[in-house]
């Protein structure tokens, strides 16, 4: 495979196609994308990184190429399960791996349910709003997005909820042109507001069975999130004290790999070569 190839093919798992691309050569390093769950989030990043590591990204299920199941309910064990999927589909059985967002709870739940395939996880800014002391204000928040999608709309209820995170304006002139045509193409709003938004917002960590299988775990949060002591990121050093293990400053916010890539980038890989 020559630096600028870009392997494209799909993985299953129990009657669920799930679309990935592969760039580099190196250490396998998977990509976890938040919501809306397209490989396109990390299409900077991968192309950046591939140098040092074979990086996977891949439309999680429900997004974009991969299979909406016809379930209408969120089932992280089977977000999980899609990643071994996906590692398999590409020869590796262990990765390393990094989460955004949605991406970082499923990451997180990945080191609870299939420890085995871990070799480090990152788990950048989870949403994971019950270790918070005022969590009842944020799922008010998740349930107020949910009744606006059903109300006025999936893509309505979305930009409200973007609007919440407080992201800085110029990131959006960052985000690829082909991964929103896809957003409106395949209707990823609809699976963000509708499944996954309040079954994300339930989620709560097993810290004990973390513990326990010695997973080699690291959570982020970027500095101008820390900064602004917005909620998604503030978990980060809560989750990280509960289980003993290091917290680490990114540079910049939420979706900083898409506006300073290389800065997010390098600390990426000192982080997981250190």
């Amino acid at each position: 495979m020559t630096e600028s190839e870009v392997i494209q093919g799909f993985a299953e798992n129990n009657g669920v196609e799930l679309y990935y691309e592969t760039r580099g050569h190196g250490e396998p390093l998977i990509c976890v994308s938040g919501g809306g769950g397209d490989a396109g989030f990390f299409t900077k990043l991968a192309n950046y990184l591939k140098d040092s590591f074979t990086v996977i990204t891949y439309d999680r299920r429900g997004y974009s190429r991969s299979t909406r199941p016809q379930a209408n309910n969120f089932n992280i064990q089977d977000h999980v399960a899609d990643i071994k999927a996906v590692l398999h589909a590409n020869g590796y059985e262990r990765a390393c791996i990094v989460g955004n967002s949605a991406g970082a709870i499923i990451a997180l739940e990945t080191a609870v349910r299939m420890p085995e395939i871990i070799k480090k996880v990152i788990i950048h800014e989870p949403p994971v709003v019950n270790v918070l002391q005022n969590r009842k204000k944020y799922l008010r928040l998740m349930t107020k997005t949910y009744n606006i999608g059903l109300r006025y709309g999936s893509n309505l209820a979305s930009n409200w909820f973007n609007f919440s995170l407080s992201l800085p304006f110029s990131v959006f002139k960052h985000i690829p042109k082909d991964f929103q045509e896809r957003m409106t193409q395949y209707k990823n709003n609809e699976q963000l507001i509708f499944i996954e938004l309040l079954g994300l917002s339930r989620y709560v960590p097993d810290y004990k069975k973390i513990m326990d299988h010695n997973v080699d775990i690291y959570l982020a949060s970027g500095k101008r999130t820390m900064k602004k002591k917005k909620y998604y990121g503030v978990t980060s050093p809560i989750i990280a004290k509960n289980l003993k293990c290091p917290f680490i400053v990114f540079p910049g916010h939420h979706l900083s790999f898409l506006d300073q890539t290389e800065l997010w980038g390098n600390k990426l890989k000192q982080t997981l070569l250190d």
